[in-house]
């Protein structure tokens, strides 16, 4: 065994007497774990003597924020299903594609309240100029999901405003079981997070920011799926949504079973002023939506349900059995805290109000929900302007 210095060192075990090519790397190529001596045909070399996840340095990755580190990364994941990554900025200008089963875990996530530049504290893997940063496989004609792969303390961002954009940071289709825990993503054209498609997916205490348009989006189209996908079972736990322009998170068609827990969600369209500015929205056929024990504030308009459509929707696509329960909505920037268009079997309930100007707008397709047990004196509207009576009261259900 030998002893090798620096920082991609560690321990190793020499052979002899394989087959041609068996030991690859050759200082170059960087596969991390077999090493050939300069010149050989890989029949003898070095093998690293390692237990648990590979380290990103093994492969000659390099985070300083200006190496392009693409390849590398990719033949990382390609080869090992866990993987750690150094601390600072991985940039990359092409998408990196992780496979079924893997886990990759970063050294920490950040706060990008600003455009950052490398420190030695967190994890960020930076892109430029592809449609996404971290993607994962996908084969559009087989019902065969991807997924059960784990992402976990490290950041992805776009390169920053002015320079080349990202499309998305995180993008995944026909995904099941995936888990994002204390990821960050920031910086993107569409949507930081993207998952189309998706089953029993979990995204936990998250940092969701500054995308032109969607913060997370969770939605059932995507190229080429095949008929029988479709959308449901998403826990999302913790974490801040904010400063996304037209949506801090966005269900989109066909999207069920979804539930929200103690989310902060604020600040949507703040960054961006001209964006639509909702907190959290619901498009139709958004169905059995449960908002529990989350913060809403400085959105133009905290929570929307349906859309904002002209013409009567059919019946099958009104978005139902939302459950809005035990949230806290401050003060919003907009015409209300909460805006239902369209929905049928909306609770409202143990929610706080604590804004100055309390405000429920009923649309011309909205069923009139159950509002009750909340603090706050409440007014509820039809899209006129004119106060609706709900349980003979015009100011509702309030302590």
């Amino acid at each position: 065994k030998i002893y090798p210095q620096g920082s991609d060192g560690g321990v190793f075990i020499g052979g002899t007497g394989k087959t041609a090519g068996y030991y690859d790397d050759d200082g170059g190529s960087y596969y991390g774990t077999k090493f050939k001596p300069t010149g050989g045909d890989g029949s003898a070399g070095w093998e690293r003597d390692y237990v648990g996840p590979v380290a990103d340095e093994w492969f000659g990755i390099v985070a300083d924020n200006t190496v392009i580190n693409t390849t590398r990364l990719q033949q990382m994941v390609d080869t090992f299903s866990s993987c750690i990554l150094t601390s600072g900025n991985i940039r990359t200008d092409a998408p990196v594609t992780i496979r079924n089963y893997a886990l990759i875990q970063g050294l920490g996530q950040a706060v990008e309240d600003v455009a950052p530049t490398a420190d030695t504290e967190t994890t960020r893997i930076v892109g430029a100029g592809a449609n996404a940063i971290i993607d994962n496989l996908f084969s559009p004609l087989s019902d065969n999901r991807t997924g059960k792969m784990k992402l976990r303390d490290f950041t992805v961002t776009g390169d920053f405003p002015g320079t080349v954009a990202n499309a998305y940071c995180l993008y995944f289709r026909g995904s099941q079981r995936i888990s994002l825990d204390h990821v960050t993503a920031a910086w993107a054209t569409e949507a930081s997070v993207y998952i189309a498609a998706g089953i029993a997916n979990e995204i936990n205490n998250c940092q969701v920011r500054y995308s032109e348009k969607i913060g997370l989006h969770l939605d059932l189209a995507a190229d080429g799926l095949a008929a029988s996908y479709n959308a449901y079972m998403t826990n999302i736990m913790g974490g801040t949504y904010s400063q996304n322009a037209n949506a801090n998170i966005q269900l989109d068609s066909s999207t069920v079973n979804v539930n929200l827990r103690g989310v902060d969600i604020e600040s949507a369209g703040n960054y961006y002023p001209t964006g639509d500015g909702f907190g959290l929205y619901m498009s139709l056929e958004a169905n059995s939506v449960t908002v529990d024990g989350c913060w809403f504030e400085n959105n133009k308009i905290h929570l929307v349900i349906g859309d904002n459509v002209s013409a009567s929707p059919s019946t099958n696509t009104i978005p139902r059995n939302i459950h809005v329960v035990n949230n806290e909505f401050w003060s919003y920037r907009g015409t209300c805290d909460i805006k239902i268009n369209a929905g049928k079997e909306v609770v409202i309930e143990n929610n706080r109000f604590l804004g100055s100007n309390k405000k429920i707008i009923l649309g011309h397709y909205a069923d009139t929900p159950v509002i009750r047990h909340n603090i706050g004196q409440i007014d509820v509207e039809d899209g006129n302007g004119n106060l609706v009576i709900i349980d003979n009261k015009s100011k509702v259900n309030n302590f």
